[in-house]
């Protein structure tokens, strides 16, 4: 498949994480980054934008669904930014809000990784047009 513009977008939003991350931890006095709490919802959203980016275009409808190993990996990690998000929020544990930023950046490398390196299948009418 290799990278593309949507890798490019969700690479600035993981340094925006990355940013984030020591903003909160760095007391650097960031308006609106005051606390965990404040940065577990910074990281959950641009989490979503991450995860929305990433997603090529037309995949859901046209049934391109990859159930290989590494997106098995991948949901599970996305369900536990998910959970320590929801954690950090209630509790304000700074914790739980650096879990959450080292699992955002991790799924980033990884999905980075996994599209620059897998080859995916085609849509059944390209394969016709090629054949």
């Amino acid at each position: 498949m290799g990278l593309n513009w949507r890798d490019a977008v969700t690479t600035v939003l993981a340094g925006a994480v990355g940013l984030v991350g020591l903003a909160v931890t760095g007391s650097w006095g960031w308006p609106l980054l005051g606390s965990p709490r404040a940065g577990c919802v910074a990281v959950l959203m641009l989490g979503i934008g991450m995860c929305a980016t990433s997603q090529p275009a037309g995949a859901a409808e046209s049934g391109l669904r990859d159930r290989g190993p590494a997106v098995a990996v991948l949901a599970v990690l996305g369900v536990l930014s998910l959970v320590l998000a929801v954690v950090g929020v209630i509790s304000g544990s700074d914790v739980a809000f650096m879990s959450l930023v080292i699992v955002t950046v991790v799924m980033w490398l990884l999905a980075t990784i996994r599209h620059a390196t897998s080859i995916h299948a085609r849509r059944p009418a390209e394969h016709a047009s090629t054949a």
